[in-house]
């Protein structure tokens, strides 16, 4: 995962080393969670480490965070109807 700083667009900085990540959410105290294909819900953390905060679903579109501190996620499957 890369950030490009807007003043600089050019110069991408590492966020994290991770496979598939997709649609991140900002999280409390400058950490992100990301869904990705795995079906796995990850929080990334300063220095671009990261941990797994919610597994066993088949594919997870979409990650939200609130202001109550809960994460939210759209698990899906593709090709059938939307379960959760």
């Amino acid at each position: 995962m890369l950030r490009a700083p807007i003043a600089s667009p050019d110069q991408l900085v590492v966020i994290a080393q991770l496979v598939g990540p997709d649609l991140l959410t900002d999280g409390p105290n400058g950490t992100f969670f990301t869904g990705g294909k795995d079906g796995s819900v990850r929080q990334i953390v300063g220095g671009g480490e990261w941990s797994e905060f919610a597994s066993g679903f088949q594919e997870v579109r979409g990650v939200a965070y609130d202001a109550e501190n809960r994460v939210s996620s759209s698990p899906i499957t593709m090709g059938s109807k939307r379960t959760a």
